[in-house]
């Protein structure tokens, strides 16, 4: 049986964790926003509808862009164990999903 406590942010946790705020253990930056004529053959991306099929964003039937159309691509590729958030949702409580790591991912 598990002994719990009482934190500041949630009721009850294991008593083994601990609490963090997400800026203390990572950084945070906003998506890219693009226009049709971006899209065509060329670097995959995840955007919002890809959040919401379970705890991994789903990887099929990605949309491309031009590789031409993303500035500083480095800065916005994603990596293993990435986490990824909805900035809004139809959903009340949002959404965050990690990001499930293929070997062929940019």
């Amino acid at each position: 049986m598990s002994e719990w406590k009482e934190t500041e942010i949630y009721l009850r946790v294991p008593i083994n964790w601990n609490e963090h705020f997400l800026g203390e253990i990572g950084s945070f930056k906003n998506g890219l926003n693009f226009n049709k004529t971006a899209f065509e053959k060329g670097i995959p991306i995840i955007n919002v509808t890809h959040l919401h099929k379970g705890k991994y964003a789903s990887i099929q039937n990605l949309e491309e862009l031009r590789s031409e159309a993303v500035k500083n691509i480095e800065r916005y590729s994603l990596k293993r164990d990435d986490i990824l958030f909805a900035r809004s949702s139809v959903k009340l409580e949002g959404k965050q999903v990690r990001l499930q790591w293929l070997e062929n991912c940019h």
